[in-house]
């Protein structure tokens, strides 16, 4: 190995957190990725699942036994209820859609997302404590250009489930 020259975890982390934000983008200009980038996010995903189930958009194009394989989908595969249906504003199975004063729309196969202030009523807690939770890794959560928190809705729910147990 040459001398600072990472290795290939720490090549897959690079790799992984310079796509989210492609991604992100490639869904607000309403494009699609190319099938194939599915294989390369697969092997770096594999190779850092600590950092790929924390990044919603990657999740999102990950074929549906990686992200079981990296523990991305807790309480459902994307295809289940925390997903907003394809053009229809609404979310089936009682999840509430994303915010209308989101600046990012959810495009179809994605989770619904929440913001802190969503996520902090839905836990009853203040949304110090939510950002605090997400600081901590207790509860996975993605934070955007400008500062803002954004949780996935079904991640909210599994942290709450916790919470019930413990408390």
């Amino acid at each position: 190995m040459t001398e600072g020259r990472p290795g290939p975890r720490r090549t897959a982390e690079i790799f992984l957190l310079l796509a989210e934000p492609a991604l992100r983008r490639a869904a607000v200009d309403g494009v699609r990725p190319p099938a194939d980038l599915a294989w390369v996010l697969e092997d770096a995903a594999r190779t850092a699942p600590h950092l790929a189930r924390r990044l919603p958009f990657v999740r999102a194009a990950l074929p549906p036994h990686v992200r079981a394989a990296i523990g991305a989908a807790r309480v459902t595969e994307l295809a289940g209820a925390c997903d907003v249906a394809a053009g229809s504003g609404a979310a089936p199975g009682g999840t509430e859609p994303p915010s209308t004063r989101s600046a990012l729309p959810v495009p179809p196969g994605l989770p619904v997302r929440l913001r802190a202030g969503a996520a902090a009523a839905r836990l009853g807690v203040r949304t110090h404590a939510v950002r605090a939770a997400a600081r901590r890794g207790r509860l996975p959560g993605v934070k955007d250009e400008r500062g803002e928190w954004w949780f996935a809705a079904e991640e909210v729910q599994a942290y709450a489930r916790g919470r019930a147990r413990a408390g």
